[in-house]
């Protein structure tokens, strides 16, 4: 493939934030997290942030023995890991984030398979990781 060319029946997209979005260190992290998701045509309901939330929390008090990722700041997982994890949103049409199902080859403590599987109910993932510790979390 050349730059700038993507594959047959795979939609190119835009990077993960809207380009005119400055993210600042005082923003509510899961306020941008809904408005981001919004603009990819996935809408995140107060039970799903919730689920969101409570996945980040366990996930930073097992990373204080387990060493999961490197990210430990809560601010920073939201953008780095959840954010990012639901940026295939914009890639995906409806019906594909209604029945598809997919592999998560190499996911580490979940992404991006962990936060798809809360926010896409329709969406049927597996996810795939070889470190013990990981796949243990």
């Amino acid at each position: 493939m050349r730059p700038g060319e993507s594959w047959p029946g795979v939609r190119a997209v835009s990077g993960w934030l809207s380009p005119d979005r400055k993210v600042s260190p005082v923003d509510d992290p899961w306020k941008l997290l809904v408005e981001e998701s919004a603009r990819w045509g996935l809408a995140l309901d107060p039970g799903t942030i919730e689920r969101m939330k409570r996945f980040a929390e366990r996930l930073l008090e097992a990373n204080a023995t387990h060493n999961l990722t490197r990210i430990t700041d809560p601010r920073d997982l939201v953008i780095k890991h959840l954010l990012d994890s639901l940026s295939v949103c914009q890639a995906l049409s409806d019906r594909e984030q209604a029945g598809s199902r997919f592999i998560d080859l190499g996911s580490g403590p979940g992404f991006p398979c962990i936060p798809l599987a809360i926010a896409l109910k329709g969406l049927s993932g597996v996810s795939l990781e070889a470190t013990g510790k990981k796949v243990a979390f």
